[in-house]
């Protein structure tokens, strides 16, 4: 009897510790599909921004943000924070914020990332940066972002 209760005990314990490891598993699944999908939404942004960039220096009211919009709809629509004074913040800044991910992405025993698209005034180029939450609280200010951390 005392045999048959310790192998019982032992098979829910093997069980428990199966079903722990594929939460934790299928967690950090999910939290590595979530920031690859929105990383590669902002790669495409920032494509769209460079091949667009002499356009719209040229009219202003042209600017990408709404090509990106369209093309994306609802998964730009829902899940970035757009910079509505990037333009304005361009003429006297090194380096503006246009947009980045609405909320942080959550990660399983880690700090949440957002992914930040910046454009250089100097060298003209848009560039993707991909920060810890940390990180960007301490630059979103800096980059013309701080309504950001407000919207969250």
């Amino acid at each position: 009897m005392a045999e048959r209760r310790r192998r019982v005990v032992r098979s829910v314990l093997t069980v428990l510790f199966i079903s722990l490891v594929m939460v934790v598993l299928s967690a950090l699944n999910r939290d590595r599909a979530a920031i690859d999908s929105c990383e590669q939404r902002m790669r495409y942004a920032v494509r769209v921004l460079q091949d667009n960039h002499k356009q719209w220096l040229q009219a202003p009211s042209t600017f990408p943000l709404d090509i990106i919009r369209d093309r994306l709809g609802d998964a730009w629509n829902g899940s970035v924070f757009e910079n509505s004074r990037f333009t304005e913040q361009a003429a006297f800044m090194v380096s503006v914020g246009v947009c980045c991910c609405e909320r942080p992405h959550g990660r399983l025993f880690r700090p949440g990332l957002r992914h930040v698209v910046v454009y250089r005034v100097r060298e003209e180029t848009y560039d993707l940066l991909t920060l810890e939450e940390g990180e960007f609280a301490r630059r979103a200010d800096g980059l013309g972002l701080g309504g950001a951390l407000l919207e969250s």
